[in-house]
């Protein structure tokens, strides 16, 4: 967009809560602007590896340029990479959602959206929906209903049937990677188990997950062998999870890596029964797995169910102490401690 045209489309600047930690090129973009459609609102959310800027009629996911141990968004390429894979695997389940990536340009003081100009960075760019149809914020809110989780299961056996299988060739889901992703979670929790309970509790999860791999070993095996191992949503929990036009669709999946990403179907599945046992509503867990298994047919599946929905649980916490590292605040570390 030329700087007539950007003139052209010049709206009252809008009042937006900034995030301390943000770089201030991206609290410059929170202008309206900064972008080529109407904006009725400018918010700034951020996860661990991501900032969003919500707009109105559409949400900006912006990545950090961090690297960690299972991402690396550390250059401009690398990001821009990951954004158009995100808009690829998304509009498997979410084509209504995922509209295109975007540039941002312009310089620190004043980015914008747009296609000429010196390149910043790049955007995923999303129909924005209301966070309060996340199926979080709906069970928060005792609105999540068990025939809306009868159809998610459903909805999701059919979307692993048609997911693409691992090849033989492909090292993904293999026994010895699955072990090895599971102890990668336990070292990455080291850090923030500094008491002796945490310790303790460490030290058991480690000898349960080495044990339960060893005897369900050749199970893995035979399940990657029977096409049960495919490229799926990866971070399947009731964040990821949102009502839109009546149709309860998964989005965020995982983009940034494959060995995340293809996995058993079931390993896919715990996250969301691990999330709903653990904010206490085991009944509609039952009710998803029921679901499930009456389209997939995968009864073997529930001698791994267990094992992922460790591993989940583990996963989980290991994103809520990266959260709390990158939290100034003493009582969040703390609490992660304990």
């Amino acid at each position: 967009m030329s700087q007539a045209d950007r003139a052209s489309h010049r709206r009252p600047r809008l009042d937006a809560p900034k995030l301390p930690d943000a770089p201030a090129w991206l609290q410059a973009l929170l202008r309206a602007d900064a972008f080529t459609h109407p904006v009725t609102h400018l918010q700034m959310l951020e996860t661990h590896i991501s900032w969003v800027i919500l707009t109105g009629p559409y949400a900006y996911k912006i990545k950090k340029p961090v690297r960690l141990d299972f991402l690396d968004f550390s250059t401009l390429a690398l990001r821009h990479r990951a954004c158009a894979e995100e808009l690829r695997l998304n509009r498997r389940f979410a084509p209504q959602l995922y509209v295109d990536v975007v540039s941002i340009r312009g310089d620190a003081l004043r980015p914008y959206i747009g296609d000429d100009g010196p390149l910043l960075e790049y955007a995923v760019r999303m129909h924005q929906f209301a966070q309060e149809a996340q199926l979080d914020r709906r069970l928060a809110r005792g609105q999540l209903q068990s025939d809306e989780m009868t159809s998610l299961g459903r909805h999701l056996a059919q979307l692993h049937a048609h997911a693409a299988v691992v090849s033989e060739s492909a090292p993904w889901g293999r026994p010895r990677r699955i072990l090895q992703v599971a102890i990668d979670n336990l070292e990455a929790l080291r850090p923030g188990l500094e008491t002796a309970p945490g310790r303790l509790r460490r030290e058991r999860l480690h000898m349960w997950t080495v044990h339960t791999h060893q005897r369900l070993r050749a199970l893995f095996t035979a399940r990657r062998r029977h096409g049960r191992v495919r490229e799926l949503h990866g971070d399947l929990h009731l964040a990821n999870l949102v009502v839109h036009d009546g149709e309860v669709m998964p989005f965020d999946c995982i983009e940034f890596s494959a060995a995340l990403r293809w996995i058993d179907v079931f390993d896919d599945l715990a996250f969301l029964l691990m999330d709903l046992d653990f904010r206490g509503r085991r009944d509609l867990a039952y009710r998803t797995l029921d679901a499930y298994l009456e389209v997939s047919g995968d009864y073997e599946g529930l001698r791994v169910l267990r094992w992922y929905q460790v591993y989940r649980a583990l996963v989980r916490a290991k994103v809520a102490r990266l959260r709390a590292a990158q939290t100034t605040g003493a009582a969040a570390r703390q609490q992660m401690a304990q």
